[in-house]
């Protein structure tokens, strides 16, 4: 008996050591043929290269929002909020070595409400589609510009007691920004492209 059981352990080595043996061929061979690929090559090769070499950037990366509160010496009152919106952006294509970025640009809205002396005159969004922004430049609301930024002035030169708003309207594909001036007056408001 003893004799059979140093026989059963002389195999159940042999088959261990064996195991042992194919378990270590089977991992040093593994990876041998892509030891001198570049990274690149072997991402090609299994169809991996487009999901590290493409990115997406959002500008603004969130929702974004500015609000001015102005009041005006002459009376007039002028509350402005600006904020992201999903209705429209523009997106621009990059391609730096093999990485592709792809930004996508948020076009704002603009929250216009002009008083004068506690009596509210206007009270309009505005946006890059909005009628009065895009006719003084666009024959109609399909161009690549967006709103990008507004500001306040307490008097218009041409209209010394009333205060004027400025919107920036900004094209990310060209890089081209377009001005346009708007002139607060009790009744209307009166647009120039400067």
């Amino acid at each position: 008996d003893a004799q059979e059981s140093r026989g059963l352990g002389d195999v159940y080595k042999r088959q261990i050591f064996s195991l042992v043996i194919v378990i270590s061929f089977c991992l040093s061979c593994d990876g041998r043929d892509r030891i001198h690929k570049s990274s690149e090559t072997v991402l090609k090769e299994n169809k991996l290269l487009d999901s590290f070499s493409e990115q997406t950037v959002y500008i603004p990366d969130g929702y974004a929002e500015k609000v001015t509160d102005t009041i005006f010496a002459n009376g007039y009152h002028i509350y402005t909020k600006q904020y992201t919106t999903n209705s429209k952006d523009i997106s621009v294509i990059t391609k730096q070595n093999s990485i592709q970025t792809k930004t996508i640009y948020k076009d704002f809205k603009v929250d216009l409400k002009v008083s004068f002396k506690g009596k509210l005159l206007h009270s309009k969004i505005l946006a890059s589609n909005t009628k009065i922004i895009y006719e003084p430049f666009f024959d109609n609301e399909d161009h690549n510009y967006m709103l990008r930024n507004i500001w306040t002035d307490s008097s218009d030169r041409h209209h010394p007691d009333s205060p004027t708003v400025f919107v920036e309207l900004y094209n990310p594909k060209t890089l081209d920004s377009k001005n346009l001036k708007l002139s607060v007056l009790k009744d209307k408001i009166l647009t120039t492209s400067i």
